[in-house]
């Protein structure tokens, strides 16, 4: 049960869109004059563009994606969309590169993985490689540019390929930048030396095999994220009249379902005990009409007898007529309690 409980905590507390965002600014953050490509294309004329949002989530409905549920993760709104599909992860890598070039993600169609920087070396010595050596590190280069364009600039690119695993990432700033080179012109105007201080949106896809096929989910946020957010700690992250905070807790986060009704999580750290959180959440919930549920009262017989071993973290559920509620409580690896309470319908 320890691994369980572990797993749920960690769901609970990971921003994976948020990770995924973080590292890929790293890969393709450090060109510090990118080279843009030649515009070829004549643009249409058009009174209402679609974004790079609008144009992503249309492909992922081209591509078969479920409708998105829609989330609020600390006053973000956030999006989620799955399927599966029998085609493998690098093919799905494929259909969707291609999707995101048709559909105006993206300006290329990235398959493969980013070649490091010191594979293509210093421009300024190019001029001592050999002719193949040195058409190899341009191309190198520019590949390396079209990525970093399309990752800042609201496209999707690679950054995890695998035969049974592929991640995808991307996003766009505040303002629109076009490039990494305009992201942090932007970035520096702001006056920040926190890069998700200019991202505007974000976006996340894994495929992954699952059984015999192949799992695809999506996630994604609203096009005015702040990510500030995320990261604050404390009631103004948002609070309910439904479940109270705990004495002496510090709220993490309130994970809202708005298109699963009555669906949210909410996550605190305490410096209480186990028992202490327990004790308050049966007192404050049963003053509100909540009642632990039978199957709750069998579990702690069980332990109680030694059936059950005592696994280091207590799981409380409690009904209310038609309405549910779940409360984990389990110690953290920096000493402190952790508390998370599932609303459900």
């Amino acid at each position: 049960m320890n691994s369980t409980i572990k797993t749920a905590a960690k769901l609970a507390m990971a921003g994976t869109t948020i990770a995924a965002i973080g590292f890929a600014m790293v890969t393709f953050g450090g060109s510090k004059a990118p080279v843009k490509e030649a515009e070829a294309d004549i643009l249409a004329l058009d009174f209402a563009p679609k974004s790079k949002s609008e144009k992503f989530v249309d492909s992922l409905k081209d591509l078969g994606m479920e409708k998105p549920r829609v989330y609020d993760w600390n006053g973000n709104s956030m999006y989620f969309s799955t399927m599966t599909t029998d085609r493998t992860p690098t093919e799905v890598l494929r259909d969707f590169q291609q999707k995101f070039v048709e559909n105006g993600v993206n300006r290329a169609a990235h398959t493969t993985p980013v070649v490091p920087a010191a594979n293509y070396g210093d421009p300024k010595t190019w001029k001592d490689l050999p002719p193949a050596k040195r058409k190899e590190a341009v191309q190198t280069y520019n590949d390396y540019l079209t990525r970093s364009g399309d990752f800042f600039g609201g496209g999707m690119v690679p950054t995890a390929i695998t035969p049974n695993y592929v991640a995808m990432s991307g996003m766009e700033s505040k303002k629109s930048a076009e490039d990494g080179f305009d992201f942090f012109k932007e970035l520096k105007a702001k006056g920040s030396k926190r890069l998700t201080d200019s991202v505007g949106s974000a976006r996340y896809i894994e495929a992954f095999k699952e059984g015999g096929r192949t799992r695809v989910t999506a996630t994604w946020t609203g096009e005015d994220v702040d990510f500030n957010k995320f990261r604050n700690v404390g009631d103004d992250v948002g609070t309910t009249d439904k479940v109270p905070a705990c004495v002496g807790c510090e709220r993490l986060m309130r994970f809202v379902g708005k298109s699963e009704k009555e669906y949210a999580t909410n996550v605190y750290n305490s410096s209480q005990s186990r028992q202490q959180v327990v004790d308050f959440y049966e007192r404050s919930l049963g003053e509100r009409g909540w009642r632990v549920a039978p199957a709750t009262e069998a579990m702690r017989n069980a332990k109680a007898q030694g059936i059950m071993p005592d696994e280091g973290a207590d799981l409380v559920s409690f009904a209310r007529g038609g309405e549910f509620m779940t409360l984990l409580v389990y110690p953290t690896e920096d000493g402190k309690t952790g508390v998370q309470v599932v609303e459900s319908p």
